[in-house]
């Protein structure tokens, strides 16, 4: 029930500020107006050098916590509104101010355990019975020592035609003309192994 129906979990979503620049003097002048009570959004005009973010003055809008690489990482583990340290990346340095946070959130099963535990005895029950079915052909087929003449399969020709046929009785009534049943082919690979010759 847990494999079928388990609990849909969402990954985190964190929305951040973020003041990027190529310049390491001008993050840490940056990062010490923020200390000093500085407005971040309006630091981020003036300091932000990363081009996708200029328009929303540094904002992202609300991402998963396993993108961006550092900036993810470390927006991960800030409090709501706090400031980060310097982050040091391959093309420059950011700090990143955490304004929003979404709680990880779940969806409840659709289907009850109760609601679904006789279906799931049926499936379990005739899994049960195929396997024994599977491996009691298998046995079968090594007991008869039958053989598959390859050469004559493989001569075989095949389209990509798909065809059904129909028997018409009298007074308009039609059926197959053979039994429709589903192929049962499981059990050759058990009893091919059987017939692999040791060295």
């Amino acid at each position: 029930y847990e494999k079928q129906f388990k609990e849909t979990e969402y990954t985190e979503l964190v929305n951040i500020i973020e003041i990027f620049n190529p310049n390491l003097g001008e993050i840490q002048e940056a990062r010490q107006l923020a200390n000093e009570g500085g407005n971040f959004r309006e630091l981020a005009k003036q300091f932000n050098k990363r081009v996708w973010t200029k328009r929303t003055d540094g904002e992202y809008g609300l991402f998963p916590v396993h993108m961006f690489g550092k900036i993810g990482e470390t927006s991960a583990g800030l409090d709501l509104n706090e400031i980060s340290d310097i982050i040091n990346l391959d093309d420059g340095y950011s700090i990143v101010k955490l304004i929003n946070r979404t709680s990880q959130r779940s969806e409840p099963p659709s289907k009850t355990f109760d609601e679904m535990k006789n279906r799931l005895k049926r499936e379990l029950a005739m899994q049960q019975k195929i396997d024994e079915l599977i491996e009691s052909t298998t046995q079968k087929a090594n007991e008869s020592e039958i053989n598959i003449n390859f050469n004559a399969l493989n001569e075989l020709e095949i389209t990509n035609i798909n065809s059904f046929a129909i028997r018409v009785m009298g007074f308009g009534g039609k059926i197959t003309p053979v039994p429709i049943v589903k192929p049962f082919t499981e059990w050759v690979d058990g009893w091919k192994s059987n017939k692999k010759v040791l060295p």
